[in-house]
Parts: C-alpha cells; sequence; structure tokens
C-alpha cells in the first residue's frame, strides 16, 4: 500500500486482493491437484479436520486421566486447588486469574459424565445412591422415595457393602406401601457380584453394547474368540480369523457395522 495512500478507498485495495489472490492460485495448484479437489468437493470440504470436535476430545481425555490416575502428582496439585466434588472430579473452577485451563476441561464434565458409567472394583470412590454403577440410571434417580429415608445419602459402595450383604439404613420404618419399593431395590441389587481389589474406575457406556454385538455376530458365526485390548490387535486378530474361517469379503466389514451401529 503506497505511503499515505487513503485506505477506504477501493482502488488502493486493489493490487492487494490481486496478490493475495495470485498467492491462493499458486497454493491451489500446488498442493491440490484437479482431480483431488473435484474428490474434497464431493466430501463437503478439504478434508480438514473440525478442530472443535477434535480439541474437546482431547480436553475430555484429562477428564478420564483425572478419574483414573489417583496417585499422580498432576491430579494431587489440582485437588489442592479445587477440592473435590466428588471422588470422580473437582469443584467447578470458578476464578479469574490462573485457572483458565482447568475451568476450560472442568466444563466439560456434564458432557463427559453422560458418557460414562462406573465399573465397580473395591467401592471406595463410587457413591452408592448419586453415581452411575448399576443399571442405566442412579439408584437416586430409580427409587427418590426411598432416598429420601436413607440415612447414608452420601455413602461409597465398600461403606454399605459387606460379604454378608448390604447394610441399608433408614430414617424409620418401612410403611406397608413402601415395602414393594424395598424389595425392588434388593432385586436390582441381587445382580451385583461384589466387591473385588481393584478400583473402581469409569467405563464408555457403549462399551457393554459393543460387547453385546460382538458375541452376537460370534454366536451366529459359531466362532470362539476373545476380543483384546488394543483396537489395532482386534482389528488385525479378526482378519486372520477371517482367513481360516471364510473368504468372503464381508468378514472384514463386520467391526465397522458395529461401530457404525454404536456411533449412528
Amino acid at each position: 500500500m503506497p505511503l499515505g495512500a487513503q485506505n477506504k478507498e477501493i482502488a488502493v485495495w486493489s493490487e492487494v486482493l490481486e496478490r493475495c489472490n495470485k498467492k491462493l492460485a499458486r497454493w491451489k495448484s500446488q498442493y491440490l491437484s484437479l482431480g483431488e479437489r473435484k474428490k474434497e468437493r464431493k466430501k463437503g470440504g478439504l478434508g480438514i479436520k473440525k478442530l472443535n470436535l477434535q480439541n474437546n476430545c482431547l480436553l475430555q481425555k484429562w477428564l478420564w486421566r483425572f478419574c483414573i490416575e489417583d496417585q499422580s502428582l498432576w491430579k494431587r496439585v489440582i485437588t489442592m486447588k479445587y477440592g473435590l466434588q466428588s471422588h470422580w472430579i473437582t469443584e467447578e473452577a470458578l476464578g479469574t486469574f490462573g485457572c483458565s485451563v482447568w475451568k476450560t476441561i472442568r466444563r466439560l464434565w456434564p458432557q463427559f459424565k453422560g458418557n460414562i458409567s462406573l465399573k465397580v472394583g473395591n467401592g471406595r470412590k463410587i457413591d452408592f445412591w448419586n453415581e452411575h454403577w448399576i443399571g442405566d440410571e442412579s439408584l437416586q434417580s430409580l427409587f427418590p422415595d426411598l432416598f429420601m429415608l436413607t440415612t447414608q445419602n452420601k455413602a461409597t459402595i465398600s461403606q454399605l457393602w459387606s460379604p454378608q450383604g448390604w447394610n441399608l439404613i433408614s430414617s424409620r420404618a418401612f410403611n406397608d406401601w413402601e415395602i414393594e419399593r424395598v424389595i425392588n431395590l434388593f432385586q436390582i441389587l441381587n445382580a451385583f457380584p461384589g466387591t473385588s481389589t481393584e478400583p473402581d474406575k469409569p467405563i464408555w457406556r457403549w462399551q457393554s453394547k459393543a460387547t453385546s454385538l460382538w458375541n452376537m455376530f460370534l454366536g451366529l458365526l459359531g466362532v470362539c474368540w476373545v476380543i483384546p485390548k488394543s483396537t489395532k490387535d482386534l482389528l488385525y486378530s479378526w482378519k486372520e480369523i477371517g482367513r481360516r474361517e471364510s473368504n468372503e469379503d464381508w468378514w472384514e466389514v463386520i467391526p465397522a457395522c458395529i461401530w457404525w451401529s454404536l456411533w449412528k
């Protein structure tokens, strides 16, 4: 732009815009072939990742780590600074200075919490009434009337469970019409196998659904198979089984079909 030129005049910017267009045209010809541009247009773009979605996933990974890394130094520092709301997450970060990173991560907790359930180990971290650990809803949501009567509304599973069974205490004797509700509660609790020595941990809610889908396919095909731990090992071993069991192309499509059914 010439020195002293009027920056509001269109003619002044024409040369600047022309230079920008030339640089963009050179970039297109250098990095995108004609065929590639056509293919990307059909897909609805240039194949650039959704950075907002990717960023949310990476931030929620820190929430996952906060849930499972009980002995890590960084978690202890965060816990001391903000305090704990539960065994799984801190209180909300409400300050204005020195907390912007964790404040951003902490805001994603409601979304993250809605996608996980809790797998019981030793039962020391899981709230018996208020958290999702047996079924798809918390016991407080299923039995609000019984929750109002309990004197243990913040108790963990380890505090209420013993090898002899559950030790649930109410503030008064149950009325006749409440007995059936108590029976329904214990029918749900009968599915609980007991605690173990392993720590409690979060699991993705769709994990059990994925296992059911895999078992369905394996049962239909008559294949005996233990699902590997990692996705990479899963795909490799599945392909090897396919070579022995079948020559059909559809064998390799089954994992993709299962994942699509979970995410669609």
